[in-house]
């Protein structure tokens, strides 16, 4: 869970969670910022191949760093095969919509420098847009999340979602740290067009 002071009335049990809705397809039409400052909908990353989206904010002094850190070990490991851009797209979706694309674009150059993969750049975005168009697609993936006035700060879940191509919701990653030959095979399936079950 996301940096939460004890003295707030945050009811994680209520408040935050992030269900499987496997089989759900994200609403393609809608639209976010992107780190050049073109809104754009999601459909433009999708089409062709596999999808990894994860939803933290690029503020978070907390779970968020550990999540994206996890993902871009995830990348760089030996053991996982497909690069970013030639085999897969990655989506970042800031949760907090007072963001906007000079962060991302802040966050994005420092991820590539860490994953240091040519290519890489033309696959990984780092988007923001309005309080609306992000929980509608947290709403799809079953990410329910809250915000803290008292820290001006997010508690939620960690993890990311694997979309086939034609943005349906295939398999779910749930904390900080990922296993390269699991993510493999969920991108594998997802690429064509097959669904995991809770069990997986």
């Amino acid at each position: 869970i996301g940096q939460v002071r004890m003295n707030t009335p945050i009811n994680a049990a209520k408040d935050i969670s992030f269900n499987q809705m496997l089989k759900a397809y994200l609403p393609l039409d809608t639209t976010f910022t992107d780190e050049s400052g073109a809104v754009v909908p999601l459909k433009n990353y999708f089409g062709k191949k596999p999808v990894i989206l994860m939803m933290p904010f690029y503020r978070c002094p907390g779970i968020c760093t550990q999540e994206l850190n996890g993902l871009t070990e995830l990348m760089k490991d030996e053991r996982f095969p497909y690069r970013v851009g030639r085999d897969f797209e990655a989506i970042i979706i800031s949760i907090n919509p007072k963001e906007g694309p000079d962060l991302a674009t802040a966050k994005k150059k420092e991820y590539l420098d860490a994953l240091n993969q040519p290519g890489a750049e033309s696959g990984w975005r780092f988007l923001t847009g309005n309080q609306a168009n992000i929980k509608k697609i947290a709403d799809t993936i079953g990410y329910k999340f809250v915000y803290d006035p008292k820290t001006d700060q997010y508690a939620h879940a960690a993890g990311f979602v694997i979309l086939t191509p034609e943005g349906e919701v295939s398999r779910y990653f749930f904390g900080v740290g990922y296993d390269p030959r699991d993510a493999k095979l969920a991108l594998t399936e997802a690429s064509k067009g097959k669904v995991g079950t809770v069990i997986d």
